[in-house]
């Protein structure tokens, strides 16, 4: 990606006529790269303590009452 960056404006200077189109092609290409590169590494690691990570806690206390409400004895016979 960093080689990338370095390598589309110059590609971009020498393919097209205009100095203003080159840079904002560039600029889109670029910009859109790292954006999908930063969400790629926020989705690889979804568990941990920060804002936006999963709530492993409270997924794993809610599956629990769950399986718990199906081992109850009440739930082991079907409504008449």
């Amino acid at each position: 990606l960093v080689v990338y960056t370095i390598g589309v404006p110059c590609a971009a200077g020498w393919v097209m006529t205009t100095s203003w189109a080159a840079a904002g092609s560039t600029f889109g290409n670029v910009f859109v790269l790292w954006a999908v590169n930063y969400l790629a590494v926020e989705i690889e690691q979804p568990f941990g303590k920060r804002a936006n990570d999963l709530p492993i806690r409270e997924e794993m206390t809610r599956m629990n009452a769950l399986l718990k409400m199906l081992v109850d004895p009440r739930t082991q016979t079907p409504p008449e």
